[in-house]
């Protein structure tokens, strides 16, 4: 997988929680919560667990919302093929 399909593949991922920004969070912000989120797609279940966990006990208003975006809208920009693709380009252990 090149590198600009993967930019084009999380431009869309990223896309539903862009509209954050238009209710007023900063775009670095999403940004740098969109980064975050493909990490943990791309990273597993165990991943996404955590990542959850650690936003549930920092805000759990937060924590719905970010949970129903990333679940409904977000995770299913990205199909099981291109995901186990992005894995196999990420996978360190795969050199």
């Amino acid at each position: 997988m090149q590198q600009e399909e993967v930019q084009a593949v999380f431009v869309r991922f990223a896309a539903p929680l862009m509209s954050l920004v238009a209710l007023g969070a900063s775009q670095e912000a999403a940004n740098e919560l969109a980064r975050n989120l493909w990490l943990a797609l791309i990273g597993g279940e165990d991943v996404e667990r955590q990542l959850f966990d650690a936003m549930r006990e920092s805000s759990s208003e937060l924590y719905d919302v970010l949970e129903r975006c990333y679940t409904e809208q977000m995770k299913p920009q990205v199909s099981d093929e291109v995901l186990a693709a992005l894995r196999a380009r990420y996978d360190p252990t795969n050199t």
